[in-house]
């Protein structure tokens, strides 16, 4: 049976339409549309954007769609900037250990983003309002190459003007253009209404960072066990004199060599030069992967004549690495995921390359991680797909390439209808030959809104993700259509290691699906849905109800408690906490009340043995079970009251990891215990009845568990569990 009981909230400090800066919702009105809908500007080679910049400098490059005007709404983002560990041995690009885990990067730039809004454009720059210090950018942005060979790798921003529709329909895929070393990779969209994916692609596929560039080289004076080694000038690849393969391109920096459309491209001809970089600190060949980039393989024997496969590039996952002949992991490492939690913006990493000692054009080479899609819409409608996997690494008469990384998809989208969609995150294949490349890693998927997502093969963080973007708000929220009602039922009971019972959803507390959120007038309900799998929710009121004075109500079911409310300095004023799972307001015209929490805990249980006779001259134990749900501490009350048995003896025992070891004997009443959330804790009662004991004895066993949850918001106090059990002679 449900019940509607004590519901429970807390809300932002401010409503997201007062909070953000705002573009123009809607600017570039209705449309149909397919292809390229964004341009891409790259950032000035040389440039370094403080916390709080106006202007920002750009590159020569533009490619894509329109122009960039006043007004405009625009996506600010560091494509690759990292820190790496480049020492020779396994401790490259922060670490492979004994286990074969790739650690990644020691520091991380690129990922970082914001939505700016263009005041104004100049030749060579343009002037930004952002919500950072002076109106400007919240981050620090880099743009710089490297030069010394020891030097870290290349850093780049790049700049997205992103339409503003009002109402969008896809008559066609629409997709980005590829990562050029300067610009693409990212297809981002803001739709103040709907988005009608009209069963139509949004792809990035292939589009992210490139894959290192399988070269034909017939040896010279590197080691089996090199883990960055440098690559070969152009003279010396017209000789064939070389080393190894070449590592993936990455968020970690561009190697010298790697693949175009038909032939390897060599990003730095200047790198000739020993004392100059040619991509990654010392050199971009070999195993070692730099950071979500996949190693290049190395040559097995001086003659590059035994082979072995590039590594895999990575995106929420890691890659795998490459193998050789025997199917051995001798290859280029793969590169190292990231945790789908930190909310970047970051492209698939590359493929390894794998060795040859002949051959031709890409054969051998690593593919293309997958690209970036950033989507903001009031509402999602109708099937369609989203695909960010990175490309298959190419396949060669030796080795194969490593498959490049999925990319990240960023959804919001509060309102979405049930259609049914395809996300597709996954790495590409790794490539075939006598020694295969190492397969890509799945993408990232981060997700807020009503969206109801299957459980993918990829990185994944769901949540209401308003407040984690920073800059100019989403269509949406500056004048959503109607009031929007917005939020997430969880179950606050510190899983994961968080805090229990403070009203915020921690990353191991789950969302709460299928619970049932309405808003009614009296009896009549105006909106109504079910939490998804997440525990999301969103309800949308329509402009007419504006003014009307309604209430938010929310069914939960017996044996869950609310933990924290708050009534008082709302940002929806009046929002008046009536109890029994409903709150009163009046509704509002354009209006988004986003961040709802509804935290609840579930009542723990007390488990009592079955019943059952015993005989004279036995000892019998009888267990009590008791099963936490959340964190906090419990203690025991026992009494045992004898009928016509004063000879017998009982006592009471603590066990308190059920593992059958009673750590202590106590008369009435147990200690406090810790509870971890699903950990039982056990108490036994010990029975002892000596051999002429009357047969008419008989001991009534009460039992009862004290549950303490500490502070809470609302000084919650679970009501204690009582357990009763008789135990008689047997007749």
């Amino acid at each position: 049976m449900v019940r509607a009981l004590t519901l429970i909230a807390m809300l932002l400090p401010a409503p997201l339409l007062a909070a953000g800066l705002c573009g123009f919702p809607g600017r570039d009105g209705d449309a149909e549309t397919a292809g390229v809908v964004n341009l891409w500007l790259s950032s000035a080679p040389a440039s370094l954007l403080e916390p709080g910049s106006r202007w920002l400098p750009l590159g020569e490059s533009r490619r894509g769609h329109g122009q960039l005007e006043a007004g405009d709404l625009a996506l600010l983002v560091q494509m690759q900037g990292a820190e790496l560990t480049a020492a020779n041995d396994d401790s490259y690009g922060d670490g492979i250990g004994a286990d074969g885990i790739a650690r990644g990067a020691l520091q991380l730039q690129a990922g970082h983003f914001e939505f700016v809004r263009i005041d104004d454009v100049e030749s060579g720059r343009v002037r930004v309002r952002g919500t950072g210090p002076n109106s400007g950018v919240q981050f620090r942005y880099v743009s710089h190459e490297p030069q010394a060979a020891a030097a870290g790798g290349r850093q780049r921003w790049q700049l997205v003007r992103v339409p503003q529709f009002e109402n969008l329909a896809l008559t066609g895929a629409l997709k980005a253009l590829p990562w050029d070393g300067n610009t693409g990779a990212v297809l981002a969209l803001d739709v103040r209404r709907r988005l009608i994916l009209g069963d139509q692609t949004l792809s990035v596929a292939g589009a992210g960072f490139r894959g290192g560039a399988a070269l034909t080289l017939l040896g010279a004076l590197g080691d089996v066990s090199d883990y960055r080694y440098r690559a070969p000038g152009i003279a010396e690849l017209a000789a064939a004199f070389g080393q190894h393969a070449s590592k993936g391109e990455g968020l970690a920096g561009t190697p010298r060599w790697v693949t175009g459309e038909e032939l390897s491209v060599d990003t730095r001809p200047e790198a000739d030069r020993l004392s100059v970089s040619d991509g990654y600190p010392d050199g971009s060949m070999a195993r070692g992967a730099p950071a979500n980039a996949g190693g290049g393989a190395n040559s097995l024997t001086p003659d590059n004549a035994t082979p072995a496969g590039g590594g895999g590039g990575a995106g929420g996952e890691d890659g795998r690495s490459g193998e050789d002949s025997s199917g051995q992991l001798q290859g280029g490492h793969g590169g190292a995921g990231v945790a789908a939690d930190q909310i970047l913006l970051l492209a698939g990493g590359g493929g390894g390359g794998g060795t040859r000692s002949s051959g031709d054009g890409l054969a051998g080479s690593g593919g293309a991680g997958g690209g970036v899609i950033i989507i903001r819409a009031g509402r999602l409608e109708g099937p369609g797909s989203f695909d960010l996997r990175g490309s298959a690494g190419y396949d060669g008469e030796e080795a194969g390439g490593g498959g490049g990384g999925g990319g990240t998809l960023l959804l919001q989208a509060p309102f979405a209808d049930q259609a049914g969609r395809e996300w597709l995150l996954d790495g590409g294949m790794g490539g075939a030959g006598l020694a295969r490349g190492g397969a890509g890693g799945a993408g990232r998927m981060i997700v807020g809104g009503g969206a109801d997502l299957p459980a993918p093969k990829a990185a994944y963080f769901d949540g209401l993700l308003a407040e984690d973007i920073a800059g100019v708000s989403a269509g949406y929220l500056c004048r959503p259509s109607g009031m929007l009602l917005a939020g997430q039922v969880f179950e606050d009971n510190g899983a994961g290691g968080g805090e229990a019972h403070d009203g915020k959803r921690q990353r191991g507390e789950a969302g709460l699906a299928g619970r049932r959120v309405r808003v009614l007038e009296g009896t009549q309900v105006h909106a109504q849905t079910h939490t998804n799998s997440a525990g999301l929710f969103a309800l949308e009121l329509p402009e007419a109800l504006a003014d009307r004075n309604l209430a938010l109500e929310a069914d939960i079911p017996a044996g869950w408690h609310a933990v924290s409310a708050r009534a008082e300095d709302l940002p929806l004023s009046p929002f008046v906490w009536e109890g029994q799972g409903r709150w009163r307001f009046t509704a509002r015209r354009e209006y988004l009340q986003d961040g709802i929490a509804l935290a609840l805990i579930r009542q723990p249980q007390l488990q009592a043995p079955p019943a059952r006779d015993i005989t004279p001259g036995s000892t019998q134990l009888f267990l009590f079970r008791y099963l936490p749900q959340t964190s906090g501490r419990v203690r025991f009350r026992y009494q045992g009251e004898l009928a016509g048995a004063g000879d017998w003896k009982h006592s009471f025992l603590l066990d308190p990891q059920c593992n059958e070891t009673s750590l202590f004997l106590d008369e009435g009443v147990s200690r406090w215990l810790p509870l971890t959330p699903g950990q039982p804790v056990c108490v036994r009662v010990r029975v002892d009845v000596p051999a002429g004991a009357s047969r008419s004895g008989s001991l009534n066993l009460q039992l009862e568990a004290e549950t303490d949850l500490g502070p809470t918001p609302l000084k919650l106090a679970l009501p204690p569990l009582k357990a009763r059990l008789d135990v008689r002679m047997a007749r």
